[in-house]
């Protein structure tokens, strides 16, 4: 009897592995999933967690022609990163420059309410951080922020906007202007893409709401921005030259000095937001 059984067995087994083992596997594997779902309720949800974080939105621009690369801190918290290879064992901010952004595209989610918004001098080797100035800022919940560090040495200052990125029409790109030049020309720029004028920044510290402009096809040309005030015209150089996609927005940014030769007026365009 035992042989007969084992003789049984072995018919059986062939016929198991021959046949059906995958789908005995399969419904095997399925029932335990079931059993996973069941027992983990909501958790077993791989949507669950990429849910969009809540907070606000903050980007910052340095427009500040003479200020040094900047370490910021909001509310005492570093909110510019840090270099991953210190040239120290300490590391060192890395530093927010000049015509640079941080976040270098999009935005930082930060805590809402009223946050002080520290800029210093950043880190470099062993010396350590000057303060130079800061702002009080108040960030509501939701809601997308851009802050300027903009003037100079003698009057450092903070613009902040809140970025209305409402759009009428999705098919339709985004545009605005900031007049950040110290000492802007009396009457500002009349600022055209590729020679069709856009909008006119007035005064210094300007800044123009978005503005909807047509959009180009994906890989196309970039298109030349310039900035003009009676005969001086100022160009984007080619890495500031703009592709404007439908439904993206844009910021372009005149910074300087007029009338000084080290840091004069220039046109730059951070990555899109």
């Amino acid at each position: 009897m035992p042989n007969a059984q084992g003789f049984l067995h072995k018919i059986l087994g062939r016929h198991l592995n021959s046949y059906s083992m995958k789908s005995i596997v399969k419904s095997f594997i399925t029932v335990l999933l079931a059993a996973a779902v069941v027992a983990c309720g909501n958790e077993s949800d791989p949507l669950a967690s990429l849910k969009p974080a809540t907070g606000a939105r903050l980007r910052f621009y340095h427009a500040a022609p003479d200020a040094p690369g900047l370490a910021l801190y909001l509310n005492n918290k570093a909110f510019s990163g840090v270099n991953t290879v210190p040239t120290t064992p300490d590391p060192l901010p890395a530093a927010v420059t000049y015509f640079s952004a941080f976040p270098v595209r999009n935005y930082a989610a930060v805590e809402p309410g009223t946050a002080t918004l520290k800029i210093n001098a950043a880190k470099m080797t062993t010396a350590e951080e000057a303060a130079l100035w800061g702002a009080n800022l108040t960030l509501e919940d939701g809601k997308y922020y851009s802050v300027f560090a903009a003037g100079n040495a003698s009057a450092y200052e903070v613009i902040s906007v809140e970025d209305n990125r409402t759009v009428a029409d999705a098919g339709k790109a985004y545009v605005r202007v900031a007049n950040l030049v110290v000492n802007s020309p009396a009457g500002g720029y009349e600022v055209a893409i590729n020679g069709k004028v856009i909008t006119t920044v007035s005064a210094y510290k300007s800044i123009t709401n978005f503005i909807a402009i047509d959009p180009v096809a994906f890989n196309s040309a970039a298109q030349t921005i310039t900035a003009k005030n009676g005969s001086v015209t100022l160009t984007s150089a080619s890495a500031d030259r703009i592709q404007p996609y439908a439904g993206r927005f844009y910021t372009i940014i005149l910074r300087g000095v007029a009338g000084d030769t080290k840091t004069p007026p220039t046109i730059s365009l951070p990555l899109d937001i």
